[in-house]
């Protein structure tokens, strides 16, 4: 090139996944033209790789980690871990918007854009299951969905006539029940008895009877020996002349 004259346009071009920052010597023209030159020119262009942002947010009663702005560079991958709160679970994780389902984890791979992640959660429940035994009833609403935490309505073991209340198959003797503070599924059954030294009330006697079956006489066996007939009696002394000996004999 001739003294003062000017250079042809060069261009810096990137990979894919990085972007021209600037040549070596300051210059961030591209394409760049040098023109008027008066001595040698050697320079370089510098390039850098993407970097996008990842939004994390969590909802109430649980959170999300990282949370809040992550720069990821281009192609690489970001994990997120979702934990909710004791007593929650999570309720959906929308990705760009889109749901992921009820996922506790969730990785972004091959990044090459933008994106957003946000978790929300709901708070768990459970089943009170109440179950009369043998002569007896429940009285209350049974099957019951409790909040964490929180305490079913009260459910009574009703015992039928002539039996009484024993206990819960858990241990319990409260009757009524009410199960406080749940925490886990409750499924128990109540047990009924006689009071001590008692029988089953039977049947009422309606006055009908069947027909009494008769059975012939075992032959092996002899049969009942006549009835004596009775010794004569007499009220005065001496003996009575019948209980005498005759003069015959």
């Amino acid at each position: 090139m001739n003294y003062s004259e000017s250079g042809s346009a060069v261009t810096a071009v990137p990979n894919a996944g990085y972007h021209f920052v600037n040549w070596s010597d300051g210059s961030t023209a591209n394409p760049r033209t040098d023109a008027n030159v008066t001595a040698n020119l050697s320079v370089t262009a510098n390039f850098a790789i993407d970097t996008y942002t990842i939004t994390a947010s969590a909802g109430a009663n649980g959170s999300i980690a990282p949370s809040g702005t992550t720069v990821v560079n281009s192609g690489a991958s970001q994990a997120y871990t979702i934990t909710p709160a004791t007593g929650y679970h999570v309720a959906d994780v929308l990705v760009d918007g889109v749901t992921a389902g009820a996922v506790t984890s969730y990785t972004f791979s091959n990044v090459t854009a933008n994106h957003t992640i946000a978790a929300s959660f709901a708070i768990d429940t459970y089943t009170l299951t109440y179950t009369a035994g043998a002569n007896g009833t429940i009285s209350g609403t049974s099957p019951q969905t409790v909040n964490y935490n929180a305490s079913g309505s009260a459910v009574t073991a009703v015992p039928n006539t002539g039996y009484h209340f024993v206990n819960w198959s858990d241990g319990s003797t409260a009757n009524p029940r009410t199960n406080a503070s749940v925490t886990a599924d409750v499924s128990v059954t109540a047990t009924f008895a006689l009071p001590p030294h008692t029988h089953p009330p039977r049947a009422r006697d309606t006055g009908h009877h069947p027909p009494r079956r008769r059975t012939a006489r075992d032959p092996r066996r002899p049969p009942a020996a006549p009835s004596r007939p009775p010794s004569p009696t007499c009220s005065g002394r001496p003996p009575c002349a019948s209980a005498l000996p005759s003069a015959s004999s």
